[in-house]
């Protein structure tokens, strides 16, 4: 009876987290709606940059020019909203930190960098035993970091590079 309660209430839980993350994402979006509707212009166009470039890419640092390129033939092509071509500016990243590194570096390069972040976390997961508050909170950074690269460009600034990768680093000594 009390592991049928647990799973009970573990999924409540999910449901209920599930239940505050579209409604709070329907808030954010709603919160600032020309930004959203914007990025979500940016996106389809890095769709675009993807499908001409998918395995290589177009080159670390080739973002902005790329972009500009695929934004006039979105609107050379005339599939876009009055919004869109009114929202249209000098793009210089992608807004999402996993397509910034899809565009410019390709699936080998996405592949490379989630291979690095399975390494780390298996070797948390494996090692958790020796995980202690100090090393929660350096997981806690890293998660925040790759959440709110989701939306931002955080792994394009050097400052939160240098702090990622250093914080990555902290973790290897768990191997051992």
């Amino acid at each position: 009876v009390y592991k049928a309660l647990n799973r009970l209430w573990r999924i409540f839980i999910i449901a209920l987290l599930i239940i505050v993350v579209i409604i709070a994402g329907y808030l954010l979006f709603n919160l600032k709606k020309d930004s959203s509707i914007g990025r979500l212009f940016i996106w389809k166009n890095c769709i675009e940059m993807i499908e001409e470039h998918p395995i290589i890419g177009s080159g670390v640092g080739h973002f902005n020019y790329n972009y500009n390129i695929q934004q006039m033939k979105t609107f050379e092509s005339g599939i876009f909203t009055d919004q869109e071509y009114l929202l249209a500016d000098d793009v210089k990243m992608a807004y999402n930190d996993l397509m910034q590194i899809v565009i410019e570096q390709g699936f080998i390069g996405v592949i490379l960098f989630c291979s690095i972040l399975i390494c780390v976390f298996s070797i948390i997961f494996k090692y958790k035993r020796k995980v202690n508050s100090s090393h929660g909170l350096i997981i806690a950074v890293i998660s925040a970091i790759l959440l709110s690269g989701m939306v931002s460009y955080p792994l394009t600034i050097l400052r939160i590079q240098l702090l990622f990768f250093m914080l990555l680093a902290f973790i290897a000594p768990f191997s051992k």
